[in-house]
């Protein structure tokens, strides 16, 4: 029987290197029917996909937000979701261990075994968007925002350049709402990570699981962006099983499954490297085991 693969394809998106027309050539000569849609700005991604039902399973092939939107969109559907990485970071399809070889992703599509994971969701006054690795106030989204004109030439060291291009960040009051349960503190950023892993595989923080029903909310402390240099030392070396710690110095780490972040100032937000033309204060909530994503077989978690 003919299997069915909708893909839903983000023309915009430029670094990766992971050509997508060989990778359905592989699947074509395996016998898959295959039809392709493009994401254009006039259309919402759950407009291509209102019969993804249909289909044995959907390609999202862009970057971490064409991603994060079709898992989005697909919420409740038992079809699974191949993240094919042809961004420049390509972060979700890193969590979950796929290789950028359109080979393997082609073998990840044919022996179909897949891992059910969380979602989550930012709410600004009557918006409401979705997000599958992390979303953050403050530094990280001033570091998003000046990344963007340093894609093209620099790829994902963009977002490193990004974070140092201005050596002084905004410190700022913040009060967390955890569960209900209310949390002041100080800071330059406060990320809500459900995936733990990072550009160059540096993990985020100890323990991140996106298939437990909770966000870890990470708070750093400083006001300039060269203290984090320790945390992502200290991180990189865990990575590496030269040591183990618990967290990283200047590093508070929460977890719940709704938080509301109120600042002052108020902080500049992103989710999934998507800039918002929006500032604190937000609210978010995790959905647990919302999607599942094609991974390699026998993962049984992410690698995070």
């Amino acid at each position: 029987m003919l299997k069915e693969l909708l893909v839903i394809r983000n023309p915009r998106s430029g670094q990766g290197t992971t050509p997508l027309d060989g990778f359905l050539h592989l699947l074509h000569e395996e016998d898959y029917g295959i039809t392709v849609r493009y994401l254009h700005r006039n259309l919402r991604v759950q407009d291509l996909l209102y019969d993804a039902a249909n289909y044995h399973a959907v390609i999202a092939a862009g970057g971490d937000g064409t991603v994060s939107s079709v898992a989005h969109a697909m919420i409740g559907l038992d079809t699974p979701i191949l993240a094919y990485p042809a961004g420049t970071a390509n972060l979700i399809s890193q969590n979950l261990g796929l290789v950028p070889n359109v080979r393997e992703l082609a073998q990840v599509v044919m022996q179909e075994e897949t891992l059910t994971c969380d979602l989550a969701e930012i709410h600004l006054q009557d918006m409401t968007f979705g997000f599958t690795m992390v979303a953050g106030a403050g530094l990280d989204a001033d570091m998003i925002r000046e990344s963007e004109t340093l894609k093209p030439n620099f790829g994902v060291l963009a977002y490193f350049m990004g974070v140092f291009k201005n050596l002084r960040a905004t410190e700022a009051d913040i009060l967390l709402e955890l569960d209900g349960v209310a949390v002041r503190t100080r800071g330059m950023s406060v990320l809500l990570a459900n995936f733990g892993m990072v550009n160059f595989g540096i993990p985020l923080a100890p323990g991140i699981d996106p298939a437990d029903g909770l966000l870890s909310v990470i708070v750093v402390k400083g006001n300039t962006p060269l203290a984090i240099v320790p945390k992502i030392m200290d991180s990189f070396v865990t990575r590496m099983g030269l040591k183990t710690i618990p967290a990283p110095e200047g590093v508070e780490i929460y977890t719940c499954k709704s938080v509301r972040i109120q600042s002052d100032p108020a902080l500049p937000i992103q989710y999934d490297g998507e800039l918002l033309d929006a500032t604190t204060p937000l609210t978010a909530r995790v959905i647990p085991h919302a999607v599942r994503f094609l991974v390699p077989a026998r993962t049984q978690r992410t690698n995070t």
